[in-house]
């Protein structure tokens, strides 16, 4: 992180987000390769991704509640 000027930026401004340590930060843009897997408006992809935000659990007619994808980053959402 400490050679490439984009991830100190990053870093930056995620660790003077309250509560987000470097722990949480540097993890996070290893997981998400410095935020190059999501585009901009795939905040919703990243929530699942990290096991952050229930989706929709439904097929043809039925619908159930809402799930944690099993397939969620642990290691992040441990963090979060």
């Amino acid at each position: 992180i400490k050679k490439d000027p984009a991830l100190i930026n990053l870093f930056k401004l995620m660790t003077s987000v309250k509560g987000v340590g470097p722990v949480t930060a540097t993890e996070i843009l290893i997981a998400t390769n410095g935020f190059e897997d999501f585009k901009p408006n795939q905040a919703k992809a990243f929530a699942r991704y990290a096991g952050a935000a229930p989706g929709p659990n439904q097929s043809g007619k039925k619908t159930k509640r809402s799930k944690i994808p099993k397939r969620a980053n642990k290691k992040v959402k441990t963090l979060f």
